[in-house]
């Protein structure tokens, strides 16, 4: 889980400076891609949603107009976070999560079917 205050740098350099949707753009966000952050009193309820395995780099503009909150890009960005960290450690990403919030993964099902 990325849990110092100084991050995004890092992740941003490992994901390789470029939009993860593959547009060709910078990438400069680190957006919530399976699950979005769910927070509480301006703290993350779940830290389990700020793991890598959790996270796309996406670019700002996008971003911010929503692009990326659809079915479509979940199972894209699962299908991509698959093939970087293999299967079964997304599995166990999953499998972490708090039972209330497991539902939201429901399109797993639908792809692996």
């Amino acid at each position: 889980m990325l849990q110092s205050n100084n991050w995004k740098p890092d992740f941003i350099q490992r994901r390789g400076y470029l939009c993860e949707c593959g547009c060709g753009n910078r990438g400069e966000d680190a957006h919530h891609a399976l699950i979005h952050n769910i927070k509480t009193k301006g703290r993350t309820k779940y830290p389990q949603l700020n793991d890598p395995r959790n996270l796309a780099l996406v670019n700002h503009a996008e971003h911010i107009n929503r692009k990326f909150d659809t079915r479509h890009w979940r199972e894209y960005f699962w299908r991509l976070n698959c093939e970087r960290y293999g299967e079964e450690k997304m599995m166990e990403w999953r499998d972490s999560l708090p039972e209330k919030i497991k539902p939201r993964m429901d399109f797993i099902e639908r792809i692996t079917a």
